[in-house]
Formats: C-alpha cells, sequence, structure tokens
C-alpha cells in the first residue's frame, strides 16, 4: 500500500524545492548536499528574479499567431538588489524584449537604473503635489538636438541621474559649489523657518527634494532644453513638470 505524506495541495507546494546552482566536486559529479536550496534561504532579491524568470518564461510560450501583442510591467525591479545587480537585470531584460518580441514598461526610483539605458527610453512622472495628477514628460521629445542628447546620455552616471527623481534640481560648475552651497542654504533655510507653514520644519535642501548636481563644467546650455521648455508643446518639457 501507497501512500502519500502531504495531501494538503498548499502543504505539497511548501515542500517543493528549488535546483539552484548546482555545485560541481572535484570528481565532476553533483554535491548533492548543496544541489538543493530552499526559496527561504534566498535574499528577498534573489527570489523576485527568480519569479521574473517564470513570468519571462511563461511569455516565451505564448504563441505569436495568438497573441498579438505582450507587455511585461515590472514595478521597481531595483528591490533588494545592490547597483551591479540592477544594471545586469536591465540588460538581461533588454536582451529579452529583443529577442522574444515584447515590450517591457519598468518603474523605477533607482539611479543606477536610470544610467543604465539611453534617454529615449526615459519617461518621466511627477506631480506638483500629493493632490494633483501626474504629469508625463518624454525626455526624448523635450526638443534636445544630437549634440546635447549625445553629451547628456555620456554625463547621465549613477550619481547625476538622481535629477530626474528631485523635486527640484540646482546645477553647479564644480565641487567648490558642491560643497558651499548646501551649507549656505542651511543658514538661509533657518532664517525662513518661522514664516514656513508646516509641522516638520526642513533644515536642509535635501528636506525640500532639492539636489544638487556638479556638471565638472559650464555646459549648463546642454540642459536648458530639459528645463526651460524650448520645445512647441511645453507639456513635452520637465520644466513644466
Amino acid at each position: 500500500m501507497i501512500q502519500f505524506s502531504e495531501i494538503n495541495f498548499n502543504r505539497i507546494i511548501e515542500r517543493l524545492k528549488l535546483l539552484f546552482y548546482p555545485t560541481l566536486i572535484a570528481e565532476g559529479t553533483l554535491d548533492r548536499d548543496k544541489m538543493y536550496r530552499e526559496l527561504d534561504e534566498n535574499s528577498l532579491g534573489y527570489n523576485n528574479i527568480l519569479y521574473l524568470a517564470t513570468v519571462l518564461a511563461e511569455l516565451e510560450g505564448l504563441k505569436t499567431s495568438e497573441t498579438f501583442l505582450k507587455i511585461l510591467l515590472i514595478e521597481e525591479p531595483e528591490a533588494h538588489l545592490h547597483p551591479q545587480l540592477q544594471s545586469k537585470l536591465l540588460q538581461y531584460l533588454k536582451e529579452q524584449s529583443k529577442k522574444n518580441n515584447f515590450q517591457i514598461v519598468v518603474t523605477t526610483h533607482s539611479p543606477s537604473i536610470a544610467a543604465s539605458v539611453g534617454l529615449d527610453a526615459i519617461k518621466v512622472l511627477t506631480t506638483a503635489n500629493s493632490l494633483s495628477q501626474p504629469v508625463y514628460c518624454e525626455l526624448s521629445k523635450c526638443g534636445l538636438d544630437e549634440k546635447s542628447k549625445f553629451f547628456i546620455e555620456r554625463w547621465l552616471d549613477i550619481t547625476k541621474s538622481t535629477l530626474l527623481f528631485a523635486r527640484g534640481v540646482l546645477f553647479v560648475e564644480g565641487i567648490a559649489e558642491a560643497l558651499v552651497i548646501p551649507e549656505l542654504a542651511k543658514t538661509v533655510i533657518e532664517k525662513l523657518k518661522s514664516s514656513l507653514k508646516t509641522i516638520n520644519k526642513p533644515e536642509t535642501l535635501e528636506d525640500f527634494g532639492v539636489s544638487i548636481i556638479n556638471i565638472n563644467g559650464i555646459y549648463f546650455d546642454n540642459f536648458m532644453q530639459l528645463f526651460s521648455g524650448y520645445v512647441k508643446d511645453q507639456d513635452d518639457c520637465i520644466g513644466k513638470s
């Protein structure tokens, strides 16, 4: 007589193990003690990647004749992943998107991911306050000329791409201004504290959501089209936001 040790479906699922990174020993055979790993032994970041892998596999299995459009929406894939792995994951998603002909839309708060893609792929959503409707801005439609676009794409590293997430931006010419201006701002903010009608009184530019961006030179003209509305449709520029 044969009887299953578990007959409850949920209990059976809980006892499933994942074949995760098999380890080869010197003799070339599998070390079975290290071959399997429980899901709860992984970090949350790795488990998120495993979930993404199952979704991608499902998309690959969809027949083109039955599916006209395949879109994968991913919210904050950077969660619990270090910066290098974020970039590697994004590159893998781009490769899979081209290989299997489906579109991937990623929402993110990660400067690492923002710095890993071109300006044509970046869309910015922002609000003036918590009650207003989001404003949508495509950087590719801000009227950037080819020279400025080339400059910004090479310039936009992990540190500088914070300008895409800040409520306000102060561009400075060099490291001296980047060090001095935040300290001067503290003095000004301290004097204005009493006139601010907020419960939590701000003390620094960061409290206002303002980022200091050092561009290491006088290349301000390359950024004017992003913020000053030098396009026919001003709804397409960050400055309008």
